[in-house]
């Protein structure tokens, strides 16, 4: 044990860490010998006087200046190595690469929707109650069908989704958000996977986090919507029944090319909210009663002031003054008096960049923090918002008024397209002109074609006989049906008898669970020289003595060799055939239908080959 100890106190005493420097190397080994070396002689054994070793944790000093501080490696990504390129913003832990901060995740928090703003009650209660409605309806709290989908839809600019953000961020919502514009692509059916990817991505966070979850799309209509001269693409075709589909089964959303086909494995049910301004322009089945519930959005005067006062509370307006400038503009949307508001800022722009002259706006934009200019203080009163309002109006009936483009394409007016129209029937319904001709040019034709009749049937008579086609033959039917391995598995699990063929040394060697063995053949000789002789009378022999096929009008499914057994497995169809009432083959075997389900019926995964597939469809690190 002294000796023991001696070994363990030096064990101890080394230091795991290098050091690139030899004195330091040199420092740390003359520090483990002095330790080493506080001995005492007691009964002519050498024992260590153990003392315990504080450990101070490696600080850089400041005089250090290498780049991992005297270290060879860096210890942890925390260790107290002043070390900016691998362990700072550069590539370390406050890199974006490791922080994820711009990772893609398709979860919007709407953190960068402040707090403050105004959601009128109606809107807060439909987007509430869609979504508690959808939530109860799955796990059983109510028994009444429900639609997956809000459809909210109404005027430009009239707040439809950024009231629906501001409704997700008050409830606490994580919703998944998709625009118009992914809705195309150049892959026929990604939009349709999209939608089903991030709907089965939404329901796993649903059910992972325990926090409601929920499918935004904005501007459907925009995205899919069938419009004039519009012929549609293949991808607004595939979203719809896409949409259509999850809405009939919400729990059962397939994913890649496995189509979900049982219910063993459900999703959440997730509700979908989608914007619009004209829901006509869409498929009519999508938007029936049943898979979308319909609201037109259009925000009275009273909520048109509560929302308008939300926004410019801050600049000192009461409430009368948005009520006086809500009046003064009485058809304008909500994203008008935003505009107008921003248009207030103008004035206070143009005196900066004339203060600071065009040759140094770079630098008072974008350039150095010393440099960069501040925008002062900008006083917004409702006389500034009513003049910016009718600048705004004005040139919004400018557009609509001074139509360069009626000026530019004048052929294209009405009127004139009209005209152009009847002429062009005019002249299709003018019948063709007649053309006379004289007795001379009328003999030229009829010789003309005199001689080429004589030349048709002189060709005619000196061509050879035509070959005289025989008649193929008309293939027999079957007395037995051949059905693929998805009919014979459902057979299967039906509790079909299941009859196999092959010798008897294949049936036990593996088979079908449950499956019965009526050999068709009789194996001799080994694995190198077997030879399989067909039997067909004692197959049937042996079927006439069991008790278990007395019924002869039951079906019964048979599994065979495939090509190990094609030199007796037809005779023995053709003579199960004359025996029971209902004979079922499975196409390509017993063989092929290992490839794709275990000898217990279950399904084998995708990605799993069988047999000498394994080395091409199962990568594994030998090959």
């Amino acid at each position: 044990p002294r000796v023991a100890a001696v070994v363990d106190a030096s064990a101890s005493a080394c230091v795991t860490r290098r050091s690139t420097s030899r004195t330091a190397s040199t420092s740390a080994l003359g520090a483990a010998q002095t330790a080493a070396g506080a001995r005492a002689v007691r009964g002519g054994w050498i024992t260590q006087r153990r003392t315990p070793t504080v450990r101070e944790p490696h600080r850089a000093t400041p005089e250090r200046q290498d780049a991992l501080g005297g270290q060879d490696f860096i210890y942890s990504q925390r260790s107290g190595v002043e070390e900016e390129l691998f362990k700072g913003s550069v590539l370390g832990v406050d890199a974006d690469v490791a922080t994820g901060e711009h990772r893609e995740s398709g979860l919007r928090t709407f953190s960068n929707v402040g707090d403050g703003f105004y959601v009128p009650e109606r809107f807060m209660q439909r987007v509430a109650v869609h979504v508690a409605k959808n939530i109860l309806n799955d796990s059983g709290g109510i028994p009444v069908p429900t639609p997956l989908i809000l459809g909210i839809w109404g005027g430009k600019g009239c707040g439809k989704t950024f009231n629906v953000e501001l409704a997700c961020k008050a409830m606490g919502l994580t919703p998944i958000v998709t625009s118009a514009g992914e809705l195309e692509d150049r892959v026929a059916g990604e939009p349709g996977a999209l939608l089903r990817r991030r709907y089965l991505r939404a329901a796993r966070y649903t059910r992972e986090t325990g926090k409601l979850c929920c499918l935004i799309i904005n501007d459907l209509d925009a995205g899919i919507g069938k419009f004039k001269d519009d012929l549609g693409t293949v991808n607004s075709q595939i979203t719809h029944g896409t949409l259509m589909n999850i809405c009939d089964n919400p729990t059962m959303v397939s994913e890649g090319t496995v189509w979900r086909s049982d219910f063993k494995n459900k999703n959440a049910r997730v509700p979908i909210i989608v914007t619009g301004n004209d829901f006509s322009k869409l498929y009519a089945p999508l938007t029936r009663d049943g898979r979308m519930d319909l609201w037109y959005w259009t925000p009275s005067t009273a909520e048109m002031v509560d929302m308008l006062h939300a926004l410019v509370k801050d600049d000192g307006l009461k409430k009368s003054c948005c009520e006086t400038l809500v009046a003064a503009f009485p058809n304008q949307p909500l994203d008008f008096f935003g505009a107008t508001r921003a248009r207030v800022y103008d004035e206070a722009i143009r005196e900066m960049i004339f203060n600071v002259g065009l040759a140094d706006l770079n630098d008072a934009l974008v350039g150095e923090e010393k440099q960069r200019v501040t925008l002062d203080t900008v006083d917004i009163s409702l006389d500034a918002l009513l003049r910016c309002g009718r600048e705004l109006a004005q040139e919004q009936q400018n557009v609509n008024d001074i139509q360069l483009a009626r000026e530019y394409m004048r052929w294209q007016e009405p009127e004139e397209l009209a005209n152009a129209q009847a002429v062009e029937r005019s002249r299709q319904d003018r019948p063709p002109p007649t053309m006379e001709i004289d007795v001379e040019t009328q003999q030229l034709l009829d010789d003309a074609r005199a001689k080429m009749l004589q030349a048709s049937e002189r060709a005619a008579a000196e061509a050879p006989p035509a070959p005289v086609e025989e008649e193929e033959p008309e293939i027999e039917a079957l007395p037995w049906r051949v059905e693929n391995i998805g009919e014979a598995q459902r057979l299967y699990e039906s509790g079909v008898r299941v009859l196999d063929v092959r010798p008897v040394k294949d049936f036990n060697r593996e088979t079908l669970k449950g499956a019965l063995s009526t050999p068709a053949a009789v194996r001799t000789g080994g694995l190198s020289d077997a030879v399989d002789t067909p039997d067909i009378e004692a197959m049937l022999a042996a079927i006439a003595a069991d008790k278990k096929f007395a019924d002869k009008s039951s079906p019964i499914v048979v599994f065979h060799g495939a090509e190990d057994s094609a030199a007796y497995h037809v005779d023995a169809l053709h003579a199960l055939s004359k025996v029971f009432d209902d004979v079922i083959e499975v196409d390509g075997g017993l063989p092929f239908y290992l490839k794709h389900f275990t000898p217990s019926g279950k399904r084998r995964p995708r990605y799993v080959g069988y047999g000498s597939e394994n080395e091409e469809t199962f990568w594994t690190a030998s090959n």
